[in-house]
């Protein structure tokens, strides 16, 4: 069998976010910045985690609703 028949032919993926998109984002999630990259699972960490939890989900709505107004 030749090599061209067996080849698959992958599909040209299209980018997930626009530039706009991924800097509306980075700013929405920034002030939160230490807590999300925080890798530290005692109390006090797992502490600030939860309260701060609902305060995390408030820039992900926002940006849900930025991309479906474009």
């Amino acid at each position: 069998m030749e090599d061209s028949m067996c080849e698959v032919k992958k599909r040209q993926r299209g980018k997930n976010f626009t530039e706009r998109e991924k800097e509306y984002l980075i700013d929405l999630i920034l002030p939160y910045k230490s807590i999300i990259e925080n890798v530290k699972t005692d109390a006090v960490w797992n502490n600030k985690k939860m309260r701060h939890g609902q305060k995390l989900l408030m820039p992900t709505m926002q940006f849900k609703r930025l991309v479906l107004e474009i």
